[in-house]
């Protein structure tokens, strides 16, 4: 699903200094390791409380609370930001805590990229994110999509797994018991199974590669874009 125009494209081989948030979380921490192994990525600038899971030598660690993001952003200049926060609404404890961090975190990033004038914003959303949702995660998944589109930054490109395949730093025994019943016979009962899972190491190398690509416009990636059929 394509938003706007194009205007160029094709992949720059200069070296980019790129912004990482979320780095602790299994997409994160994944995107992380692809970084520091990417020749074409000089600096890998992360936000957040924790300190990242992985050490580098283009490792920037700027501890900062989301709540007072605004303190640090002088510190922040990179070519792209990438946006892997997100939570559950059991992990949050309540719908408010929830949309904190999955909408209003979010948003901060978004427009620290239109502040610090940063072209590209990369975005982990959700497969099933509809404003009509009955569910809050979907739904608050679809609102936050639509105030990062709005947003004046040349490009977006904002990706939509489901199931995600790896380590978690928390045990979730719900998904373990769907990504079982994925990889098994009766899976296959339900369609192609790249449109129901995907791996963290296969969405994590799509962001880096689409980011790395000079396409400026703004673009939804499905799971049929992040997968591509092979899993």
């Amino acid at each position: 699903m394509e938003y706007g125009v194009r205007k160029t494209s094709g992949h720059s081989n200069q070296e980019k200094s790129v912004l990482l948030a979320g780095a602790t979380g299994l997409v994160g921490s994944e995107l992380l390791l692809q970084l520091f192994a990417d020749s074409e990525i000089s600096k890998v600038l992360v936000l957040g409380r924790r300190e990242p899971p992985h050490r580098h030598p283009k490792l920037e660690w700027i501890k900062t609370d989301f709540e007072d993001l605004w303190s640090v952003a002088s510190e922040v200049r990179a070519e792209i930001l990438f946006c892997c926060l997100g939570t559950t609404r059991k992990k949050a404890k309540s719908p408010h805590e929830f949309r904190r961090v999955d909408f209003e975190f979010v948003r901060k990033l978004g427009r620290l990229c239109v502040y610090r004038g940063i072209p590209k914003f990369s975005l982990v959303s959700a497969r099933s994110a509809n404003l009509r949702s009955p569910w809050l995660y979907f739904r608050t998944k679809a609102e936050i999509e639509r105030e990062i589109l709005a947003l004046p930054i040349p490009q977006i490109q904002i990706f939509r797994p489901s199931l995600l395949e790896g380590q978690r730093p928390e045990s979730r025994l719900g998904e373990g018991i769907l990504l079982s019943l994925v990889r098994s016979p009766v899976g296959r009962l339900f369609g192609k199974r790249h449109l129901l899972s995907c791996s963290t190491s296969s969405l994590a190398g799509v962001m880096l590669k689409e980011a790395k690509r000079d396409s400026f416009e703004k673009r939804v990636y499905e799971m049929e874009d992040i997968s591509g059929g092979d899993l």
